[in-house]
């Protein structure tokens, strides 16, 4: 079981633990199942181009670029692209880490991300939404692999500049 062996309390929060509901396939609730802290990683070839594709951002408040950043934060130039991490700085999400490997990828992804971008809205403007930011992701080197439509609802298959697979719904 997930709970076994895990910290409960303030224990647990001191180690890093959560405590969740956990909703089954089938919609059934389990409550309140411990589980540590999760970090999401990508392996990838170039951290800094697929950290700004799937996470737009600037540099931090009073720097004009990520090299005035670096300089400003003694990072020699041969380590400046070895990793991204994009922080949820409120602690409501895991935090994504984009790491430089040596090899490429070579097969389909056993995990993928959801982007949730139609949440909530009504079908039309749900597709117009899922639309809009695939247009988006395009522009910037991102491809569409399928698109699914049926009873369960529509979203889209991408691909990101380095062939990750997530989808957009």
């Amino acid at each position: 079981m997930l709970s076994s062996g895990s910290p409960s309390g303030s224990e647990g929060a001191r180690r890093g633990w959560r405590s969740f509901i956990v909703r089954t396939t089938v919609g059934r609730l389990i409550p309140d199942i411990h589980i540590p802290d999760i970090h999401i990683v990508f392996d990838c070839a170039d951290p800094d181009r697929l950290a700004r594709y799937d996470f737009p951002h600037g540099p931090p408040d009073g720097f004009a670029t990520w090299e005035e950043w670096a300089d400003a934060n003694g990072i020699p130039e041969e380590e400046r692209n070895a990793g991204r991490t994009l922080v949820d700085e409120q602690g409501n999400r895991p935090d994504i880490f984009f790491l430089r490997v040596p090899e490429p990828k070579t097969t389909k992804n056993r995990v993928h991300l959801d982007v949730k971008v139609g949440s909530g809205l009504p079908d039309a403007e749900r597709r117009a939404r899922i639309e809009e930011v695939a247009n988006r992701l395009r522009a910037v080197g991102g491809s569409v692999s399928r698109r699914i439509d049926h009873e369960e609802g529509f979203w889209l298959v991408m691909q990101d500049p380095e062939g990750n697979e997530f989808c957009v719904n």
